[in-house]
């Protein structure tokens, strides 16, 4: 069979990129990694960190240089933009060691225009896209009334409109393995996470639809428990493991993916991977 082509959104940072990097693994083929986040190079007189505090420090120490900005806020941006750029960097290059190639595509997952125009160069440079990862997701927490409707599309949209915009820039019938990035908030439920858990509740849903209108596929939702790493920090980590929630490894999420993707029972469509939690 040809190599596959492969479309990845959010996969070049966090734990999507674990995943991303095993399935090149195990696939070969070319890699679509779809982002928002600008490439942008790291400054050769600065020093490689990964640390968002000493990165400042740095920045900071520098702003008396032309490209470095001199206003606090200023710099943090500038932070996060060098930490997000050697992130997809780092990606596309441990795709390209586990055997695959790699492409960074920028577009704004929630303009659908964009992610067409985007997309239809892609395809046309690199064939028919023939595997779907869709890993793109943004955590706004907050109680449900609380919620304003901004509050709920910045977490909805995404999820929901991204994957809608993606699958209207392909020609689905060319799709063998789709994988939905999901959430067990949306099995067991969540304190503060009524828009997140509505999106991946929506997307286990797409999921089921999607499997049997394309019967030749693998279509997965993964209901995924907290990660150590990706959009869990040291605070939240504390909050799960006092209720006794374990966090899945980044190795250990990225083979069980890889393994569900490639190899579960067709007909089984929707995986809840960690331990079970109540709605406290």
């Amino acid at each position: 069979p040809d190599a596959p082509v492969w479309l990845v959104t959010g996969g070049a940072r966090g734990v999507t990129a674990d995943c991303t990097v095993e399935l090149a693994r195990r696939t070969g083929g070319i890699f679509l990694l779809l982002g928002r986040s600008d490439l942008t190079p790291w400054p050769e007189w600065l020093a490689p960190e990964t640390e968002l505090r000493v990165l400042r420090g740095a920045l900071a120490r520098n702003a008396s240089r032309p490209d470095v900005p001199g206003k606090p806020a200023e710099i943090d941006r500038m932070a996060r933009r060098l930490l997000a750029g050697a992130e997809i960097s780092a990606t596309l290059a441990a795709i390209e060691a586990a055997g695959a190639r790699a492409h960074y595509l920028q577009a704004d997952i929630g303009n659908i225009a964009d992610v067409q125009r985007v997309l239809a160069g892609a395809q046309q440079a690199h064939g028919a896209i023939t595997g779907l990862v869709h890993g793109a997701g943004v955590l706004a927490d907050g109680l449900a009334q609380t919620l304003d409707a901004g509050a709920f599309a910045k977490v909805y949209g995404p999820k929901v409109d991204g994957l809608n915009g993606v699958l209207s820039a392909l020609d689905v019938r060319q799709l063998r393995h789709i994988g939905l990035f999901s959430s067990a908030s949306a099995v067991f439920g969540n304190q503060g996470q009524a828009n997140y858990a509505a999106a991946n509740a929506w997307l286990n849903n797409v999921a089921g639809y999607l499997c049997r209108c394309l019967p030749d596929a693998q279509v997965k939702a993964f209901c995924w428990g907290p990660w150590a790493g990706g959009m869990v920090d040291e605070s939240l980590a504390r909050m799960f493991t006092e209720r006794g929630i374990g966090l899945i490894s980044r190795p250990e999420g990225a083979r069980i993916f890889a393994d569900m993707l490639l190899g579960s029972p067709p007909d089984q469509t929707c995986f809840v991977i960690g331990d079970e939690w109540g709605a406290a």
